[in-house]
């Protein structure tokens, strides 16, 4: 592994920028779908809402 470090650091820096990366996404995607849940449920209760209306003021 050391020697793979000496004759490609430009290569090892971009193999542990991209696990790095990849982590940090890991790391983002659960909390991003937990923050996605509500807000799509929001938005699909105002668009059923506004698509509902019309039909409320006519009754």
């Amino acid at each position: 592994m050391e020697y793979m470090k000496t004759t490609y650091p430009s290569l090892f820096g971009l193999i542990h920028l991209i696990l790095k990366t990849l982590d940090m996404i890991i790391l983002w995607v659960p909390i991003l779908f937990f923050l996605s849940i509500p807000i799509a449920i929001i938005a699909f209760l105002i668009f059923f809402i506004t698509q509902t209306t019309p039909i409320l003021d006519y009754l």
